[in-house]
């Protein structure tokens, strides 16, 4: 028998966390499409709902992130777990996977967007294709970054 005693924090059971993360992906995955067709319907290009979705759904989970667990949005070292750090609060899992997984994360495309430059490419558009593509480099993590300044609760 080993003398290790494990400090790791028991986890949702599976088929709850499924379920949280199916439940708001197809809320995530509807939206989608909704502003997919809603483009459409007023002559954007795919570019345009590509840019909409991951740059909204990036904020989001910015504003997510902060709400869930605001300490951690403070770490300077990624890699520390966010138990370890000093009067770090626990996120919610349920919120967690429903909210951040399951709507984020089928809101978002990078599917799509890997697509939409393969398609510029074969057109000969590469600075095109580059000029989205370093949109969503810079833009995505920006947009991140505003929900996460945005949603941080103030310190009183």
């Amino acid at each position: 028998m080993s003398d290790v005693v494990s400090h790791a924090r028991p986890r949702a059971g599976l088929p709850i966390a499924a379920l949280l993360v199916a439940g708001g992906g197809a809320i995530g995955a509807s939206a989608r499409v909704g502003i997919e067709l809603a483009v459409g319907q007023f002559g954007g290009s795919p570019i345009v709902w590509l840019l909409i979705v991951n740059l909204l759904g990036s904020f989001v989970l910015g504003i997510a992130f902060a709400r869930l667990d605001p300490r951690a949005t403070d770490a300077l070292d990624l890699e520390l777990p966010i138990e370890d750090l000093p009067g770090a609060r626990h996120h919610h899992p349920i919120a967690g996977a429903f909210i951040a997984t399951g709507i984020c994360g089928a809101f978002t495309t990078y599917s799509s967007l890997a697509g939409i430059l393969i398609d510029l490419a074969r057109a000969g558009e590469t600075v095109r294709a580059a000029s989205v593509l370093l949109a969503m480099l810079v833009a995505g993590p920006a947009a991140i970054g505003l929900g996460i300044a945005i949603g941080r609760p103030r310190r009183r």
